[in-house]
């Protein structure tokens, strides 16, 4: 009896770091797009790490824009902002509560979606 709860234990244990490892292999990266409009130039990566935690993971968007103002390009301006996710499995969704910021993984094409934007992984 003992011995065949220690077993089921164990099983337990490694599926559940399998299915960590999996979620961590989706998700983790960088992702990168770019957007041209008639006012501006944008450049965006994200870079996606797994925390200490089973679901968690913290965000680094890396902002690059050039403004064009009277079809002139201005200088580049950059602008780094860090925050945490919690993964969703049912969902395929990173969710940050404090901004309210929804990034659907999409392991098809190896992207992210935020919105309208998509960004594709090339790392």
């Amino acid at each position: 009896m003992i011995k065949s709860l220690v077993l089921l234990d164990l099983l337990l244990m490694i599926v559940l770091i399998s299915c960590s490892t999996n979620n961590e292999q989706l998700i983790t990266g960088s992702y990168a797009i770019y957007e041209k409009s008639e006012y501006s130039i944008a450049y965006d990566t994200l870079i996606i790490t797994k925390l200490d935690n089973i679901n968690s993971f913290q965000i680094e968007e890396r902002i690059g824009y050039q403004r064009i103002i009277n079809n002139m390009l201005k200088g580049k301006q950059y602008r780094v902002q860090k925050w945490q996710g919690t993964w969703n499995p049912n969902t395929r969704l990173l969710a940050e509560s404090a901004y309210g910021r929804q990034l659907y993984i999409n392991s098809n094409n190896n992207s992210i979606r935020i919105k309208n934007s998509e960004f594709i992984r090339f790392k």
